[in-house]
């Protein structure tokens, strides 16, 4: 048996503890106003959102744009993706359907919201996002700039922005907004700004073809950045303006398929309290039994239940990535129950296994290493099998346009693109809990079992809930 630090056991634990915690309450570092998350947090959402409601808005090119293909409708999910992502009130699934050009968003129906917010929020991930700067105004007859026409030379466009921040600007309590431009574009931005500042030219940006600001120039902009100072009035227009830019231009103009929201469907108010409640209760009882069982070795189990509920939970929230592997829906919640079911399996099968060969009399590292052994074959078959479950759902009810779907694209065309999408989730979440539970079922609850073993109290077979003694 290779050697196993003693302390390597409390150590591991700890780690487990604190990533548990950090997926659960998230890292957030203020800088002036702003609040930067570094680990999102399990708590995005208000505590009145019901989990279990969820919406639909569907998106299509509009007829102008013509056809369009699929790295285009990638380009468009990219984007949607980006902007409720910004958008921390709302956790999304954002789902492509290749055949019909159409862009299926779906997320948790927050109680309270109305029509006018659906409406709001339809516009807000239909709207193109693009930034233009052009060269000079267009004044009326009065000499006020016509805020109705855009001049003619068009300096700069998104293309060439990679992102923008929002702050508090001077004392008048307004707010800034910084675009900065890429590396490549600087050198670009310090010459065109030169070169209006000496001819005592401006130059006007617009955002979806309307007028924005004014933007005076003293000197040249050599930092690669133009700062529009106590341009909006407040924190929350400030920073939907700068979401929007982060996200990212539309390639193509979308609008919302007839406008329509899909009639939301209720499971009943309160699931996700339930869930949660009914998860800790259960977890209780797991740790409670396996610690009375196999101690020791269930003590390896609930450290190792700690970090798979934090793993789930990461793969909910995006802890790891720009979105979440997993959907906050009832069939995400059904991909992970069946992933804790197979933590439960693995988990007894090892503890099981080690008292079991502890109980003949054997020598205790003898013993324990062909308990590992035989058990490890046996939740590896299982996981192996699930983690095939897992691939072969993600695989038909995923983008329309791989190989699975379309062998069996006669079957999938009979089922409803929901129940499609719902099939889609519950592999996904059910392959993030395999790949958790091979972690922290499996390898976890072994290296914890033989760190024990290196001390003298715990090496006694008693420990482990056998019987016989040596």
């Amino acid at each position: 048996m290779k050697i196993i630090y003693k302390s390597l056991c409390f150590v591991l634990a700890a780690i487990i503890i604190l990533f548990t915690i950090s997926a659960l309450a998230g890292l957030t570092v203020k800088d002036g106003i702003v609040y930067n998350r570094i680990f999102k947090d399990a708590y995005r959402t208000e505590k009145e959102d019901d989990i279990g409601t969820s919406a639909q808005i569907a998106f299509t090119p509009k007829e102008s744009e013509g056809d369009v293909s699929d790295e285009i409708m990638d380009e468009i999910a990219s984007v949607i993706k980006k902007r409720f992502l910004y958008n921390t009130a709302l956790e999304a699934d954002v789902y492509v359907d290749y055949k019909n050009d159409t862009v299926i968003t779906s997320f948790p129906y927050q109680k309270g919201i109305t029509e006018a917010d659906i409406s709001g929020l339809v516009g807000n991930l239909s709207d193109s996002g693009r930034v233009t700067i052009f060269e000079g105004v267009v004044k009326d007859e009065d000499g006020e700039v016509d805020t109705e026409k855009a001049p003619e030379k068009v300096l700069f466009t998104s293309e060439d922005i990679v992102g923008a921040y929002y702050g508090q600007g001077s004392a008048s309590g307004k707010f800034t907004v910084i675009l900065y431009f890429y590396p490549e574009k600087i050198e670009e931005l310090k010459t065109v700004t030169a070169g209006l500042a000496e001819k005592k030219e401006v130059m006007s940006l617009w955002f979806d073809g309307k007028y924005i600001t004014t933007l005076e120039l003293k000197e040249a902009l050599d930092q690669g950045a133009i700062v529009m100072n106590d341009l909006f009035t407040s924190i929350v227009s400030a920073a939907a303006f700068s979401n929007l830019v982060n996200a990212g231009a539309m390639p193509v103009d979308i609008e919302s398929v007839d406008g329509a929201l899909i009639t939301p469907a209720h499971y009943g108010d309160g699931i996700l309290d339930w869930v949660l409640i009914g998860a800790a209760v259960a977890a209780v009882i797991f740790t409670a039994a396996m610690v009375v069982k196999f101690r020791l070795s269930g003590v390896a189990a609930a450290v190792g239940l700690i970090g798979f509920f934090g793993g789930i939970t990461a793969s909910f929230t995006g802890y790891f990535a720009d979105s979440a592997m997993g959907t906050a829906s009832m069939a995400g919640i059904a991909g992970a129950i069946a992933a804790g079911i197979l933590f439960i399996d693995c988990a007894y099968v090892t503890a099981n296994s080690v008292k079991n060969e502890l109980g003949h009399g054997r020598e205790i590292e003898r013993s324990a290493k062909a308990a590992l052994k035989s058990s490890f074959k046996s939740v590896l078959g299982v996981n192996i099998a699930a983690a095939i479950a897992a691939v072969l759902l993600i695989g038909l009810c995923g983008p329309w346009d791989n190989l699975f779907a379309r062998i069996l694209d006669p079957v999938l065309s009979w089922i409803s693109a929901n129940t499609v999408r719902e099939l889609y989730d519950f592999g996904k979440v059910l392959f993030v809990g395999v790949i958790c539970n091979m972690i922290m079922g499996v390898i976890v609850p072994r290296i914890m079992i033989r760190s024990f073993m290196q001390y003298r109290a715990m090496r006694k077979p008693k420990c482990y809930g056998a019987k016989e003694e040596r």
